[in-house]
């Protein structure tokens, strides 16, 4: 069987095909033809070969998915006008994007001054063939507190995506590689920027996430005791003392990105 693995629709996977011929005699291979319609063709128009005993040739498939999904065809492989042929699978999946990565937009919220904090950014490759990432670069406002760094900390110039395998279902499981986004403001406020990354495929030449997050962050001060004082209780009738519980924001955002992120109570049981 040849497997092109995934393949972006619009575009062109190729893949190998080794015609060997193992008897002692001169063989004359013939290829096809494609099914009508078929998304599957060969580079070059030719479709005979002969091949002395032990000798042995390549043919070069094409995979033009239109659509997305999975492909399957057969090739017919004669090796005599006698013979029937032997049918040799092709198969292919179709896809939106061959190379992405997740998620689209980092946000690391409020991160204490001196402070720093870790996400995980993930590239999946739907490629049969491993794909490369490069120029790790960051722009934007106040963008210098964002970094990139491989899981063990080291700082990254170039990543290998491994290309996408099949799993016993024969479904498609894209290869897999992440890094580390670190976020680490030493001044307070808002800070953005946007990852870019360069790959090696022609399809998606780069990629990009957008990176967001605030330098310190609200601080609630609230009094740790609150004096009620005495309170005379009248037979049949309730008694109600109000007082006044002061929070104040004493941190150095005064407008968060959340309100309701900023400050959040917990209704106590029953009500």
């Amino acid at each position: 069987m040849v497997d092109f693995g995934a393949v972006p629709v619009g575009t062109r996977g190729q893949q190998r095909l080794v015609l060997r011929n193992p008897t002692s005699r001169r063989a004359t291979l013939t290829l096809g033809p494609f099914p009508t319609g078929s998304a599957f063709s060969l580079v070059k128009a030719q479709t005979t070969f002969e091949l002395e005993p032990g000798q042995q040739t390549a043919v070069d498939l094409l995979f033009s998915p239109a659509s997305e999904g999975v492909f399957r065809d057969q090739l017919p492989l004669r090796t005599s006008a006698l013979c029937a042929p032997t049918q040799v699978r092709l198969e292919g999946l179709g896809v939106a994007e061959g190379l992405t990565v997740r998620p689209a937009a980092l946000d690391f919220g409020f991160v204490a001054l001196d402070g720093a904090k870790t996400l995980e950014l993930r590239f999946e490759n739907f490629f049969a063939t491993e794909a490369r990432l490069s120029r790790f670069t960051i722009d934007g406002p106040r963008s210098s507190a964002f970094s990139v760094t491989a899981p063990d900390g080291r700082v990254l110039s170039t990543v290998t995506v491994p290309g996408a395998t099949r799993d016993a279902s024969f479904g498609l499981s894209p290869g897999a590689q992440t890094v580390q986004v670190r976020f680490a403001p030493r001044l307070p406020g808002r800070f953005e920027g946007t990852l870019t990354v360069t790959t090696n495929t022609p399809r998606t030449p780069t990629l990009s996430t957008a990176l967001s997050g605030f330098g310190g962050g609200p601080k609630v001060s609230v009094p740790d005791r609150l004096e009620v004082g005495r309170v005379a209780v009248f037979a049949g009738a309730p008694s109600v003392v109000t007082r006044t519980l002061r929070l104040a924001n004493v941190g150095n955002n005064t407008v968060p990105p959340e309100l309701e992120g900023n400050l959040r109570f917990a209704a106590p049981p029953g009500g």
